[in-house]
């Protein structure tokens, strides 16, 4: 995995902490960030524990299902901030970036 973090000024896998350098306190990060969700589950799949894996996937879509459940019971709709998603019965589901360009990142472990 070496030069994963290059881009970030960081070199080793042991020094992926540099990537969060900036942030003073976690808890400050929104529980939707992305290394959060799936941090537990990405981690059991670079360790190839794949029931692990397998049990982090199914938290991570009964969180999802829980929060769809709450939206529908308070009336809300979720609607994507970065994406476009539309629906036609030639093409099915597409889903398309509302900035053109997404900035590579890399796969951050929490």
């Amino acid at each position: 995995m070496a030069g994963i973090y290059s881009e970030f000024g960081v070199e080793g896998e042991a020094d992926k902490t540099k990537v969060f350098s900036s942030i003073k306190y976690m808890m400050s990060v929104w529980p939707t960030e992305t290394a959060l969700v799936w941090g537990e589950l990405s981690q059991a799949i670079l360790s190839k524990d794949w029931e692990k894996a397998r049990d982090a996937k199914k938290s991570v879509e009964e969180r999802q299902r829980e929060l769809q459940r709450e939206r529908v019971s308070k009336g809300q709709s979720w609607v994507p901030k970065h994406f476009i998603v539309s629906y036609t019965k030639e093409k099915g589901w597409d889903c398309s970036p509302i900035q053109k360009w997404v900035q590579n990142a890399p796969i951050v472990i929490m």
